[in-house]
């Protein structure tokens, strides 16, 4: 079964939600081409982001999405506090990772492999969605 977009776009990106874009300049592993990538691809999804709820709001002429299911609303917004560590946890799990590749020193990539598909389907437990 299909959500409806409103679902979707009621809730903004982990970043936007938190009001940063990256982990911040200076952490280990960034190189200032990457921090700049980050930033540049922050601020486009972002954007695509608010454009996107914008044009919800005017299709279905609610100054709030989801005001027609406060219901589902309240459920998505008290699931957000349970789901925002697990999106930083794979974030790190990922960069973990691909250092690791990067490096050679793969040595538990099933680990962190494991750590990552966990999160996944925590995520998607969360989201109600099977991915």
């Amino acid at each position: 079964m299909m959500r409806p977009l409103s679902v979707d776009a009621a809730a903004p990106p982990v970043p936007v939600r938190h009001g940063h874009a990256s982990r911040g300049p200076g952490d280990a592993g960034f190189t200032l081409i990457e921090l700049l990538i980050a930033i540049l691809l922050f601020a486009l999804l972002s954007a695509e982001w608010h454009r996107t709820r914008e044009a919800l709001q005017q299709i279905t002429g609610q100054a709030e999405l989801l005001a027609e299911n406060p219901l589902l609303k309240r459920s998505i917004a008290n699931r957000f506090p349970y789901m925002d560590p697990l999106n930083h946890l794979q974030i790190e799990l990922l960069r973990r990772y691909r250092e690791a590749q990067v490096s050679g020193a793969g040595v538990d990539d099933e680990r962190r492999r494991r750590g990552i598909h966990i999160t996944i389907n925590g995520i998607a437990a969360g989201l109600r969605n099977s991915g």
